[in-house]
């Protein structure tokens, strides 16, 4: 017994993530999904089983609780880990691709020792490289939160080498894209392209965009608040700069999404939720690495939601119950 009990504990994070997970995989699409969403429920539990176990205690199991509700609400979850795609080859490059994302997130924030060599930060192009070639909505979801976090690990630590990293991602991202949309003028391969502007707003889906925000606004009043509150007590520009980066990254999903197109896109729906997910994953990050001014900000929501927890109850439900209600998950 005492074996058995060491043993949950080192998964005491990890367990519950999978299961909360796990769980949401409807049983007539295992046939097509298991595999990818499995690997992806493994990977995943892992991954914010760390990030839980680094970030609990105080306020931090009031994030816990949005981050678990977020888990819970079944469609959000189920849209990032169960991509459409007409092939099933395009569904493991799809989960490949949001794989290379959390393995680059490691490689950055090294949690654990093996990631702590020097050699694997030039490595985190070659993984990016890779998410781009798997899948073209590499550059317009994970790209900025990357280049975010290697830009704020060279401020606040300053290892060698990291701007030559930032400088390889952003340039090599941009010439592998500039070399897809030239494709797709020159030799009818489409595999990402742009949009006319006038065109563009004939087509967007006002329905869609409208159902996935209002799916998650809870989500985007508490990281509007966190950012505003974040920036307005960030004593350094270059901290200041980072956390704009950070509000304006679902900005950039919005208009790149809106300009650009790229092959076996999954809607508005998935560009929203993805965004929402890292979110969670930039505030990990900074959670992780102590930033006085976003741990501050949340601190400061945290007490809020303490002398409220009605409120706390309420999107607390919102968030489990609303998008199931939408997309009549």
């Amino acid at each position: 017994m005492k074996n058995l009990k060491a043993a949950i504990l080192k998964i005491e994070f990890e367990l519950p993530v999978f299961l909360i997970l796990a769980v949401r995989l409807p049983f007539s699409e295992m046939k097509t999904y298991l595999f990818s969403y499995m690997v992806l429920c493994f990977a995943a539990a892992w991954f914010f089983g760390q990030a839980i176990r680094r970030t609990e205690g105080g306020n931090g199991n009031i994030f816990i609780l949005f981050f678990v509700a977020f888990l819970l609400s079944g469609d959000i979850m189920k849209s990032i880990f169960m991509p459409t795609a007409a092939m099933p080859v395009i569904l493991y490059a799809k989960a490949a691709s949001l794989l290379c994302f959390l393995l680059i997130f490691l490689m950055i924030r090294r949690p654990v020792p093996v990631f702590r060599k020097p050699f694997y930060y030039g490595l985190i192009p070659v993984v990016c490289f890779i998410g781009i070639f798997l899948s073209p909505s590499f550059v317009f979801f994970f790209i900025p939160i990357v280049l975010t976090m290697i830009y704020c690990e060279k401020f606040k630590t300053d290892k060698p080498g990291l701007i030559s990293v930032f400088w390889t991602v952003l340039l090599g991202s941009l010439l592998i894209s500039a070399a897809f949309i030239t494709a797709g003028y020159f030799i009818g391969y489409k595999y990402m392209g742009i949009i006319p502007v006038g065109f563009a707003f004939r087509i967007l889906s006002y329905g869609e965009i409208f159902k996935a925000l209002a799916a998650v606004l809870p989500l985007i009043i508490i990281f509007a608040a966190l950012w505003r509150d974040a920036y307005a007590k960030a004593t350094d520009k270059k901290m200041k700069h980072i956390i704009l980066l950070c509000a304006a990254s679902p900005f950039y999903v919005i208009l790149m999404n809106t300009f650009f197109y790229y092959a076996s896109s999954d809607g508005w729906k998935y560009n929203i939720f993805i965004t929402a997910f890292t979110q969670f994953c930039l505030l990990f990050y900074f959670l992780d690495l102590r930033e006085k001014a976003v741990a501050g900000a949340f601190e400061r929501i945290g007490v809020f939601f303490k002398k409220n927890p009605i409120v706390l109850l309420a999107v607390i439900i919102y968030l489990i119950k609303i998008a199931d209600i939408f997309y009549n998950s």
